[in-house]
């Protein structure tokens, strides 16, 4: 824990903290299963443009630890945020298997699952800086494309509603409004 403590300064957990709580709180929001994914990736893309510096430095100490192999604890702090992250997301995708929104094949579980859009979700952000991915394939606005990718992808699992038969955008804009509306406020003027 001390190594970990060391590389994670007090701000970087401050901002840790804020990761979770704003998963914690798409999660909790009153809606279809599908429409709370929708919710975990806004709050995903809040906490990515509120603290830009603490994303990457997290995802470089995650690559780092995965080269490094170094073992997770449960008093880790790193290791007890990602923990609770991937809960909510499991917990949401069970939601989806129980009420029938989502039907997964024979040989896929939903541990699979998780760990796609979790996969999505950290390689869109981790190419959005990079000048060669987004210049050469001229992308422009990589928050759209992680929402259209992930909208594509929940309907190729035909993952109940579709897009085609409900309004995303207007849910993406509920849930700005209804749970992230300060700091929407406080990004005001960010492209």
């Amino acid at each position: 824990m001390k190594r970990t403590r060391a590389l994670l300064a007090e701000p970087t957990l401050r901002s840790l903290h804020k990761q979770t709580e704003l998963f914690e709180r798409a999660a909790r929001y009153e809606g279809r299963s599908r429409e709370k994914v929708i919710a975990l990736g806004e709050a995903e893309e809040v906490y990515f443009r509120l603290y830009p510096h603490y994303y990457h430095a997290l995802q470089t100490i995650r690559i780092a630890s995965q080269l490094g192999r170094v073992a997770a604890r449960a008093e880790d702090p790193l290791y007890r945020c990602e923990s609770r992250l991937i809960s909510l997301l499991m917990n949401i995708i069970l939601e989806a298997l129980h009420s029938g929104d989502l039907q997964l094949r024979d040989h896929q579980g939903p541990s699979e699952l998780a760990f796609t859009l979790w996969s999505l979700a950290f390689g869109v952000r981790a190419l959005m800086d990079t000048g060669v991915a987004t210049r050469q394939l001229g992308i422009r606005d990589g928050f759209r494309v992680a929402r259209e990718s992930s909208d594509l992808l929940l309907d190729a699992l035909h993952w109940l509603p579709m897009s085609c038969a409900w309004d995303y955008a207007a849910v993406r804009k509920r849930i700005r409004q209804s749970l992230f509306a300060e700091e929407w406020e406080s990004l005001q003027g960010q492209p």
